[in-house]
């Protein structure tokens, strides 16, 4: 799947209209096959909270985060046009094959997944870059709505200890043959989409 590009739209984005924005504003000519993560935002929050309540394991915490991605990318693609929910590499196919823009569901490819912990410390922003490494993507691209500093762009690491993406981030993008960035809000992720 060379030439595939991974765009994560953070969960924070979905707290305002940046999210909706940005798949709205979406590049209708753009020929490259893309694959957008969606963040679990409110939904992973809530999940968080439920099990700081409830007390359930982190395991279980790890599934509901799951489903929590699965209904942003729904909430996404039901106000976007030229965008499909989709589970497994066949159905990105289908709709590139059909000019939409798949916005990944991951329970199906993640649970059965050896690779993937369960735990906080891999959240969307791991699983983004695991799913590039999956498909063999020629790129990823984090969007975030926090301040991404210049001195920190390439540095996996000191994005990581600033808080900016998961502490299992560095790890996922080491050594892998697709290029990773992160940006700063929707002008900047649509700079690099055009």
């Amino acid at each position: 799947m060379s030439g595939v590009l991974v765009v994560k739209v953070g969960g924070s984005l979905m707290r305002s209209d940046a999210a909706v924005r940005l798949l709205q504003s979406w590049p209708a000519a753009s020929q490259r096959r893309c694959v957008v993560v969606a963040g679990g935002g409110a939904f992973a929050d809530a999940v968080r909270t439920a099990q700081q309540e409830l007390g359930f394991t982190d395991v279980t915490a790890h599934h509901l985060a799951l489903a929590a991605m699965e209904m942003s990318a729904r909430a996404l693609a039901s106000v976007a046009a030229r965008f499909t929910c989709a589970s497994t590499i066949a159905e990105f196919e289908h709709a590139w094959q059909r000019a939409l823009t798949p916005i990944w569901l991951p329970v199906a490819l993640v649970d059965p997944a050896p690779d993937v912990p369960a735990s906080w410390d891999m959240t969307s922003d791991s699983l983004s870059a695991w799913l590039a490494n999956h498909l063999d993507a020629a790129e990823l691209l984090v969007v975030k709505s926090c301040a991404v500093p210049a001195s920190l762009e390439h540095d996996a690491n000191a994005l990581a200890a600033a808080g900016i993406v998961d502490p299992c981030f560095p790890h996922y993008v080491a050594d892998r043959r697709f290029r990773w960035r992160i940006v700063s809000g929707v002008d900047a992720a649509l700079a690099r989409l055009s």
